[in-house]
């Protein structure tokens, strides 16, 4: 998983399949409209920056829209993502071009690199006043995290080792607008790319 959210960019999809444990297999999606904030931090193990983004998931849509905040991006802060996780497809939104920019093979969303990970529950944590079920994803050769879902499928952390790499610091339930997840009108659809690139700096 990359180490921020935008840039993972953070697609998990519907009937995940996963190596082993798939009874007890935590959900992977909100049931629920939510809006999430998360401390992400950026760079190697031993050093790296802490940005901020916001997450908002049309639960019934399966739709997620991810925003940066601060600085340390390459792309306008203004920007953002939106996942659409039924047709496994993305655009990420520029309004200060007032471009669009689609991706057509996306492998995003803060749960892209455990969907087919092999599962093991450890016990269960409180993050952003939350409970939840602490998980030890094995992804591949020497890939492993932790990760800690709510029982309604909000991901509240993840941990490489001993540096978390993404931490919810507020999340709030309610009614999340469908508009909020509309490409804007009149925007030029710019060349479209096979993956999403990297939107924060080195």
């Amino acid at each position: 998983m990359s180490q921020r959210l935008f840039s993972l960019v953070l697609l998990a999809g519907t009937g995940v399949g996963f190596a082993a444990f798939a009874d007890d297999a935590p959900r992977l999606m909100p049931d629920r409209d939510v809006d999430i904030t998360y401390r992400v931090t950026s760079g190697d193990k031993t050093s790296g920056k802490t940005v901020t983004e916001r997450v908002r998931w049309l639960a019934a849509d399966e739709m997620e829209r991810i925003d940066p905040h601060g600085s340390g991006y390459l792309l306008h802060r203004s920007a953002y993502m939106l996942i659409d996780h039924r047709k496994k497809s993305a655009d990420i939104i520029d309004p200060k071009h007032r471009l669009v920019t689609s991706i057509t093979d996306p492998v995003v969303g803060e749960l892209a690199e455990i969907e087919n990970a092999k599962l093991m529950p450890l016990g269960t944590a409180t993050v952003a006043k939350l409970s939840c079920a602490v998980w030890h994803a094995e992804i591949a050769a020497n890939v492993e995290r932790e990760v800690c879902l709510t029982g309604d499928g909000v991901l509240l952390r993840v941990r490489d080792g001993e540096k978390t790499l993404l931490e919810a610091t507020a999340v709030k339930y309610h009614h999340i607008s469908s508009k909020l997840f509309d490409i804007p009108p009149n925007y030029t659809a710019a060349p479209t790319a096979k993956s999403a690139p990297d939107f924060t700096s080195p």
